[in-house]
């Protein structure tokens, strides 16, 4: 693999941790209170998809710089 792979598939990688960092946040929280209440209710664990409103977009930009740029590469 050439070095930038190495970095287009790194910036793919952690465009995708970003957008889903929220979610596993919640299932923790959710997990760390022995699975009591509703995950997704608007009570105490949902706070974290709010932080998903501004997670996922700049997960998503990065993580589509990084397929773009994983694309162009393999065409070259």
């Amino acid at each position: 693999m050439q070095t930038s792979t190495i970095a287009w598939l790194t910036t793919l990688g952690i465009g995708i941790f970003i957008a889903l960092l929220p979610v596993t946040l919640m299932f923790l929280s959710w997990a760390f209170t022995g699975f009591r209440g509703d995950m997704m209710g608007e009570g105490g664990h949902s706070v974290f998809l709010w932080y998903m409103m501004i997670s996922l977009p700049i997960g998503g930009v990065v993580g589509a710089i990084g397929g773009i740029g994983l694309i162009t590469n393999a065409l070259r």
